[in-house]
């Protein structure tokens, strides 16, 4: 958080799974606590950003999907590449005016952004992978595929 300016600039809630908790049936039950943490934190707060980290290897992904799951990096990918999605949408349907970034964390600590600024419409810079090529004139940069930004399971 020191890297971004953010120190001490943030509302912190973690639980178990992250991303998934919020959106798994299996944790159903755990809902109404992030709903309500999240909808004080932007009253009292006036937080405009919300960043989630989900982290490689959850346990919570296990209990939620099995463990084919997270059976190997590729898949384990994809299955937090999709929670992370369903996240964002159900984020975006509550709290419209709030700016959604989401990441996987490795277990060395490194970061790979899935998105950012998803309260808003998407912008080419925002693209993770190869840019498109509109013409042979525009070659965007991609964005950086991982930075270190929070910790395993936190929703901020």
């Amino acid at each position: 958080m020191d890297k971004r300016g953010l120190t001490g600039q943030y509302s912190q809630f973690v639980i178990a799974g992250a991303a998934i908790a919020v959106i798994a049936p299996k944790f159903e039950a755990w809902r109404p606590a992030f709903w309500d943490n999240l909808a004080a934190s932007v009253q009292l707060h006036h937080i405009t950003k919300l960043i989630a980290i989900d982290h490689r290897d959850c346990g919570a992904a296990q209990i939620a999907y099995g463990a084919s799951s997270i059976a190997d990096p590729a898949i384990d990918t994809e299955t937090h590449r999709k929670a992370l999605a369903e996240f964002r949408k159900a984020v975006g349907k509550r709290q419209p005016k709030l700016t959604i970034e989401t990441g996987l964390m490795a277990l060395d600590g490194s970061i790979q952004m899935f998105s950012r600024n998803a309260g808003r419409l998407p912008r080419r810079s925002d693209r993770v992978g190869p840019p498109r090529r509109t013409d042979a004139r525009h070659h965007p940069a991609p964005p950086s595929p991982s930075r270190s930004i929070a910790p395993a399971g936190s929703v901020r």
